[in-house]
């Protein structure tokens, strides 16, 4: 029958006969600042394991005893340590708060063997801010 065949009658009628199909919700796409906060947690992370590999291949046990090597007390002992050649004794003065209930296990902890080269790689990380 001409004339009464549309595109439209027949999607409705194609309509009827299939049946519903799920269809997901729209969902915000994710926040930008948030993907950008995740990458920067990230290079974080992975700068902290490179000085706590920087510390163990100096066999400096620092990670054992605090539990932040990023601390305050922390990264004063490891600015000395790149400064200058100094004993675990007089490092462990830098220990602030509970740390300094630690102080035995903290000066066998920065007993190791510092180079030139975890120097220079410490002077980096010294410089870390919190």
């Amino acid at each position: 029958m001409s004339g009464r065949k549309t595109d439209i009658k027949d999607s409705e009628w194609l309509a009827d006969l299939l049946p519903p199909s799920f269809i997901t919700p729209i969902r915000p796409a994710p926040n930008r600042a948030l993907r950008y906060r995740k990458s920067l947690v990230q290079s974080r992370t992975q700068e902290i394991n490179r000085l706590h590999k920087v510390l163990e291949s100096a066999s400096i046990t620092l990670a054992a005893v605090a539990t932040d090597i990023l601390g305050k007390s922390s990264r004063s002992m490891l600015k000395t340590i790149a400064a200058v050649a100094s004993s675990s004794p007089a490092l462990a003065k830098f220990a602030l708060r509970l740390l300094r209930k630690k102080l035995p296990q903290l000066c066998e902890a920065l007993q190791g063997q510092v180079k030139p080269h975890h120097r220079l790689l410490l002077t980096a990380f010294s410089d870390m801010s919190r």
